[in-house]
């Protein structure tokens, strides 16, 4: 028997909702039909304990749905919390770093962005480790135009467009 096969005897995945539920009583917490894990506050993915070993539930829901384990996913909305299947997608490490909100550095107030000298913007775009300079700019609307065509073109569905508020 498989490790997916043997998680499968003690839990059931609703692709949906993204939740998993106990198929028998674990302990006093986790009773046949309850709720299985709980969200880290540290990091906002939810983690369920199952044959005393540590599982990330999104990676979980992969594997039951699919079959196999997975490298890297990424949660398309970026709530680390939602593993409903249809927010999930196998993707490298700079596709998933490529769907992320502004750096806690940021100043500019746009992705890709940095003011150069008084009135000089400079747009800036790191894809799979490289560096590209997109050009000096009178603005930084137009700074963020030219970062904006150039990642939606290499970067594809994984761009985040628009800046949304961090989720936990």
């Amino acid at each position: 028997m498989t490790e997916i096969e043997l998680l499968k005897t003690v839990l059931r995945y609703e692709p949906g909702t993204g939740l998993f539920y106990w198929i028998v009583d674990q302990n006093s917490r986790a009773m046949a039909g309850s709720v299985a894990g709980s969200v880290r506050k540290t990091t906002g993915y939810v983690k369920i304990v199952a044959f005393k070993k540590y599982y990330a539930a999104h990676r979980l829901a992969w594997a039951f749905v699919y079959g196999y384990w997975p490298s890297i996913l990424d949660h398309k909305d970026r709530n680390r919390s939602n593993n409903a299947i249809a927010n999930l997608r196998e993707c490298t490490a700079s596709q998933n770093a490529a769907n992320r909100d502004f750096s806690s550095t940021n100043t500019s107030g746009y992705r890709g962005v940095v003011e150069k000298s008084p009135s000089r913007w400079q747009a800036q775009a790191c894809v799979s480790g490289k560096n590209f300079y997109l050009g000096i700019f009178d603005t930084p609307e137009e700074a963020s135009a030219r970062y904006e065509e150039f990642c939606i073109e290499v970067r594809g569905e994984f761009h985040l467009s628009k800046p949304q508020e961090a989720r936990p």
